[in-house]
């Protein structure tokens, strides 16, 4: 699979220090909401591109489940979350698992590192069984979205345009990466206020909790204001298509 990026940038982007930012990691209330009447205490749950973590870890904690990670960069493994997460070493391409292993798979900003992100969503229906569910999400760098501009004033922008599939991002595109596989969504949208996240400083970190609370409650949902875009989906009981069972609330 074409990879806009490598082994050696993701060893280099997962340093020990630059994780220390990520302790905070959470998941969206919103796909809270739709992940909480279908996880099961024991429910088998896999990230794909899964450092640091924190996110199988948060889901271990709130819905009792069996969680395991694979990345393929092993120094950002080593500084990931452990805590009974089960984390593997391996690529995309030769994933260690038998097919239909887990009842969620899910992937948090992978899909826009490959230049075919069909390839990717495969993956994840390989993995998922039959009447279990994916999700993914990407990020947001619509020009002019409140995100990418963040990305301007610092000066990264051009970076990213390197490291990403940017014409995934938006919403048109963004669905029609499932329309091939006979998908039918729970929720394909924008979601999400920015977080803001803090150095590993004990006042720092209970500040910047108020402050994503506070946009949590006031987060306005658009291609403008959203970070990222999600695709949420069952698998149908009776072949490899999925149909839709539920509504976002």
């Amino acid at each position: 699979m074409d990879e806009y990026t490598s082994i050696t940038y993701w060893d280099n982007e997962w340093d020990k220090q630059k994780l220390e930012y990520f302790i905070e990691q959470r998941i969206n209330s919103q796909i809270i909401k739709i992940l909480r009447p279908i996880l099961f205490k024991g429910s088998k749950v896999l990230e794909l591109g899964c450092v640091p973590a924190r996110r199988l870890y948060f889901l271990q904690k709130a819905f009792q489940v069996e969680t395991y990670g694979l990345d393929y960069s092993l120094n950002g493994l080593f500084n990931s979350v452990k805590n009974n997460n089960n984390l593997l070493c391996a690529d995309l391409s030769n994933l260690p698992f038998k097919e239909g292993s887990f009842d969620l798979v899910y992937s948090l900003g992978v899909v826009e590192h490959f230049s075919d992100p069909t390839k990717v969503i495969q993956k994840h229906l390989e993995m998922v069984r039959r009447g279990g569910f994916i999700l993914i999400t990407v990020p947001n760098f619509y020009r002019f979205s409140m995100l990418s501009t963040i990305y301007r004033l610092a000066g990264r922008y051009k970076q990213l345009k390197q490291t990403h599939n940017m014409n995934i991002m938006n919403l048109n595109n963004f669905n029609a990466l499932f329309k091939q596989f006979n998908l039918e969504p729970f929720i394909s949208d924008y979601y999400g206020p920015l977080v803001v996240y803090s150095p590993p400083v004990p006042f720092l970190r209970r500040l910047c909790a108020r402050i994503n609370n506070f946009i949590d409650r006031r987060a306005i949902m658009s291609r403008f204001f959203s970070p990222d875009l999600v695709f949420i989906s069952k698998k149908n009981l009776t072949d490899s298509t999925f149909q839709i069972q539920s509504s976002f609330e």
